[in-house]
């Protein structure tokens, strides 16, 4: 089964700012940056289509494929839970102890209130085992956010958590991924 993961554009917040898991209104020229999405997925069919229930993905799958019922929305796909972080700067987040823990560990320590990046993956590994389900799905449309492509990156093609943070995924980038059922 061949995964069309596609990451939301660009979000209107400053980018000094965790936002996570915060419900975030597009930049004003969100009909551009579509415009180059489509261009990316070209005229393929998608047997099923997924989109984190984030208004920054929702959009961008209702925007994609018109037909809103052909678009699940899934809790698993929503970005990094940065809990008590969430609409905070960097600066001050930087300053506190939680902080000097997490980023020594960000892969197994949690954020206050929120989650760690295996437990990212855990969530994803769920959802990617309910997709093995039905393995004679065509190609599937995945509108998420970086931090699960990420961990898709981890779990399909098996790369170390802490390299998964050096893959560069822009926003409205495509990344191809192949799921052996």
């Amino acid at each position: 089964m061949k995964l069309f993961l596609v990451r939301h554009t660009t979000p209107d917040i400053s980018k000094d700012v965790c936002y996570g898991q915060s419900d975030l209104n597009l930049v004003a020229n969100f009909g551009i940056e579509i415009e180059k999405v489509q261009s990316l997925l070209g005229d393929t069919h998608y047997g099923k289509v997924y989109s984190s229930p984030l208004f920054r993905c929702m959009t961008l799958a209702r925007t994609l494929v018109p037909e809103s019922d052909q678009v699940s929305l899934d809790d698993r796909l929503m970005e990094f839970n940065f809990g008590d972080w969430e609409m905070k700067t960097w600066k001050e987040i930087e300053k506190t102890p939680e902080a000097k823990a997490w980023f020594a560990d960000y892969i197994q320590t949690p954020v206050p209130g929120g989650e760690s990046f295996t437990q990212l993956i855990d969530r994803v590994q769920d959802f990617i085992n309910e997709l093995k389900k039905n393995p004679d799905d065509d190609d599937v449309l995945i509108v998420t956010h970086l931090g699960v492509i990420r961990a898709f990156s981890v779990i399909i093609k098996q790369i170390d958590a802490k390299a998964a943070f050096d893959l560069h995924v822009g926003y409205g980038d495509l990344h191809e991924m192949e799921l052996k059922t």
